[in-house]
């Protein structure tokens, strides 16, 4: 099972991404997986929108390069993109803090949060030539 796709259309990257995952959920041969899938489909899809509505690419054609495969038990994505970046860490600070203080789930902001808890690894970091890597993996 390999995925590998690069867009210059966020929308675009959005709709096929989920169409892929909505595919491999419905097929019988995910042997269980499903679950697991979902998650990922999740976390991914919080990403793109956040790429879609945030992201700064300083002006130029955003480029995005989608991942997904199956190791060592574990399935794996990573997304990288030329934007400008962010402090995920910071943010999901932010998001807790937020939330305790409200003592409820505010409005907005809990899909970093939703990201993180869904996930087993959830990483995000610079990469060479102006972009960022965000490596995703959920058990299966």
């Amino acid at each position: 099972m390999g995925y590998e796709q690069h867009f210059s259309d966020l929308d675009a990257a959005a709709d096929e991404v989920q169409t892929h995952f909505q595919k491999k959920i419905a097929d019988p041969r995910t042997n269980g997986a499903a679950d697991a899938f979902c998650r990922l489909q999740l976390a991914v899809h919080e990403w793109i929108g956040n790429l879609i509505d945030h992201a700064s690419f300083r002006g130029r054609a955003p480029e995005v390069h989608v991942r997904i495969w199956r190791q060592e038990g574990r399935l794996c994505c990573v997304i990288e993109d030329n934007s400008e970046g962010f402090d995920l860490d910071g943010q999901l600070d932010a998001g807790r803090e937020v939330a305790e203080a409200a003592r409820s789930f505010p409005e907005e902001g809990m899909g970093l949060p939703m990201l993180e808890a869904g996930t087993e690894q959830a990483e995000y970091t610079p990469v060479e030539h102006n972009g960022n890597r965000l490596t995703l993996a959920v058990a299966l």
